[in-house]
C-alpha cells in the first residue's frame, strides 16, 4: 500500500475499523491518493473455528466446498440470516450453524470485547453497513433483499459520495434510526467463552455444533417452546391440559425440574389424566410420599375405569418403591451394628 501512495497511484483501502486505523498508523501522514471505507463491524471470528466448521460440513457432505454463500438471500430473504455451502461434487446444504456461533460472540477475539470503534465514530472516510433498522428509517426501501447504510465521515468522504450519489437510490435518514448495536458499544465478552473454548479444543466439532451452534434435540426443543406458549394465550383453543403436559415433556428434556414440575401440575390439575406422568416424575426425584399423596387424591376424584386402573397400578409401583428404600435402610442399619462393609 505505501509502495504504490508513494507512487502517486489512488490507492482503495476497505476493512474492519481496526485494520483501518492500523493502517493509517502505520503510515504515519496522510495521503490524498488514500481513501479509506470501513464496515460496522460485529466482531471477527475466529479463523480456527471457521477452519473447523468447513471440515465438519465436508466431512458430512463427503466433498470439498467450492463455495459459501453467508446470507443466502435468494432463497431465505435478508433477514433471515442462513448460509449456504456449495461443493464440488454439485450438492449444496443450507445452516445457521455458523451465525449461532458468531452471534453467540464465543468465536470472536478477545481485542473484539473492548473494541475503541463500536460507535458512530469510526477512521474510515465512509463507513458501510447492512442498514438493519431500515424498517423504521425508510420503510419503503425494506424489500428484504438487502440495504446498505452508508456513514460519510469526513470531507473526503462526502466528495466521493457526490460524484456517484445519481447512479444510486438513497435516501438521507437520521441517525438516531440507523443505531444498530455495534455503533452503540462493543458486545460484552459471553460468561460461557472459557467453557466453549475448552469444548473446541478438546470435543469433537459436531458437539461443539449441537451445544453452540443450534443444532440437536435441545435446541430444536427451546424454538417449540414459544410456539407452545403462544397456544396457551390463545382463548380458542380448548386442551390446555395437553400443552403443559407437552411443555413438561420439553422442560424434562431440557432438564429444568422446576419447570417440568410446574408444567405437570398444571396438565393434572386440568385433566387427571396426566397425574400418572406427575407423580412418575416425583418419584425419579425422590419425592416418592409426594407421588403417592397426588394419586391417591386423583383416585378419590375420578369415576373413569381406565384412569382408575392406571392410578392403582401407579400407587402399587410407588408403594413397593417406597418399601423397598425402607429396606435397603433397615440393612444399612443392620450392617453397621455388625461391622459389615
Amino acid at each position: 500500500v505505501r509502495a504504490d501512495l508513494d507512487a502517486q497511484k489512488s490507492v482503495l483501502f476497505s476493512g474492519t475499523s481496526c485494520q483501518v486505523a492500523g493502517l493509517k498508523k502505520y503510515l504515519g501522514k496522510e495521503y490524498d491518493n488514500l481513501f479509506c471505507v470501513d464496515i460496522v463491524c460485529h466482531g471477527v471470528p475466529s479463523k480456527n473455528v471457521w477452519d473447523a466448521y468447513l471440515c465438519w460440513q465436508e466431512q458430512k457432505n463427503h466433498s470439498k466446498i467450492a463455495s459459501v454463500d453467508f446470507r443466502n438471500k435468494k432463497d431465505f430473504g435478508w433477514h433471515d440470516h442462513v448460509e449456504t455451502l456449495y461443493f464440488e461434487n454439485g450438492k449444496s446444504t443450507s445452516s445457521r450453524v455458523f451465525k449461532e456461533l458468531f452471534y453467540g460472540h464465543t468465536v470472536l477475539r478477545p481485542s473484539c470485547y473492548e473494541c475503541p470503534y463500536k460507535s458512530v465514530m469510526h477512521p474510515g472516510d465512509i463507513t458501510i453497513a447492512d442498514y438493519w433498522g431500515i424498517e423504521k428509517a425508510a420503510p419503503e426501501f425494506d424489500d428484504n433483499k438487502g440495504v446498505s447504510l452508508v456513514l460519510v465521515n469526513n470531507e473526503a468522504g462526502e466528495k466521493a459520495f457526490e460524484k456517484v450519489k445519481e447512479g444510486l437510490i438513497w435516501k438521507q435518514t437520521k441517525l438516531e434510526d440507523s443505531m444498530q448495536p455495534p455503533l452503540k458499544a462493543p458486545f460484552p465478552k459471553p460468561e460461557n467463552r472459557e467453557q466453549f473454548w475448552r469444548d473446541f479444543e478438546n470435543k469433537p466439532f459436531e458437539y461443539v455444533a449441537k451445544k453452540y451452534g443450534g443444532i440437536g434435540l435441545k435446541n430444536d426443543i427451546k424454538k417449540f417452546l414459544p410456539a407452545i406458549k403462544k397456544a396457551l394465550r390463545n382463548p380458542l383453543y380448548v386442551d390446555k391440559a395437553e400443552l403443559f403436559y407437552y411443555m413438561a415433556l420439553c422442560y424434562e428434556i431440557l432438564e429444568n425440574k422446576s419447570k417440568t414440575l410446574k408444567c405437570y401440575k398444571e396438565a393434572s390439575k386440568r385433566d387427571l389424566k396426566y397425574i400418572c406422568n406427575l407423580a412418575s416424575f416425583k418419584r425419579q426425584n425422590n419425592d416418592k410420599d409426594g407421588a403417592l399423596k397426588d394419586l391417591k387424591f386423583a383416585l378419590e376424584n375420578t369415576s373413569d375405569a381406565h384412569l382408575v386402573e392406571s392410578i392403582n397400578s401407579a400407587i402399587k409401583d410407588v408403594e413397593k418403591s417406597i418399601e423397598f428404600d425402607k429396606d435397603i435402610k433397615r440393612w444399612d442399619k443392620l450392617t453397621r451394628f455388625f461391622g459389615i462393609d
